[in-house]
């Protein structure tokens, strides 16, 4: 028996995304697409490969900025990493933030390049990504089972390399974002519902 997390969407619920705002804040222009990578700097997650595809998506597509919201052990070497493939002016490294949903809501894209073995046990920020209308890059490190219906996402190979990851990431482009409303009315219906979650956990204590 599989008992999932119940998520909260309350952050997410009645918040409007201030793209302007936000790429204000951060000192980009106003039509830069932002490639948000959304946790711990630390090999498990491995946000290092991120650079190698900013640098890849930049030939694709030049307003791509990559935006790490976190802190951790590795980085620094995101820093090193971004010097040496001449893309720092397009790194911001934000740091621990306490409103990363609004964060979330006004970028184009998540990216989890998750190591495939072990795999993650379960992304609650790729649930998170969904609603707030996010576009995503998934290693097959990440399973099923936080895509809820309506995802826009491809899941790629680490060996198909950052060209291919930002093929990918063009290629989602191609159609509008996914709805907000639609992710929030799928996850009242999925088992990660917090009403739902606390049904079957008190279920299991009986």
């Amino acid at each position: 028996l599989v008992h999932y997390y119940g998520v909260d969407p309350a952050p997410f619920e009645n918040l409007n995304a201030d793209r302007a705002r936000v790429r204000h804040q951060l000192g980009l222009p106003g039509d830069a697409l932002i490639l948000l990578f959304a946790g711990r700097l630390v090999e498990e997650k491995n946000p290092v490969f991120v650079v190698d595809l900013l640098a890849e998506l930049l030939r694709l597509e030049p307003r791509a900025i990559a935006v790490f919201a976190g802190t951790g052990a590795l980085q620094s070497t995101v820093a090193a990493r971004a010097r040496e493939c001449g893309v720092e002016y397009a790194v911001r490294l934000l740091g621990w933030r306490n409103d990363v949903p609004r964060v979330m809501t006004c970028c184009d894209w998540f990216v989890l390049p998750h190591p495939e073995q072990p795999m993650e046990g379960f992304g609650i920020a790729v649930v998170e990504a969904q609603l707030a209308g996010m576009r995503m890059l998934l290693s097959i490190g990440i399973a099923d089972d936080p895509l809820l219906p309506g995802a826009q996402f491809r899941r790629l190979a680490l060996s198909s390399g950052a060209s291919a990851w930002a093929a990918a990431a063009v290629d989602l482009l191609k159609n509008p974002p996914p709805s907000r409303e639609s992710a929030l009315a799928s996850l009242h219906q999925s088992p990660m519902d917090m009403d739902r979650a606390l049904d079957g956990l008190l279920g299991l204590h009986a």
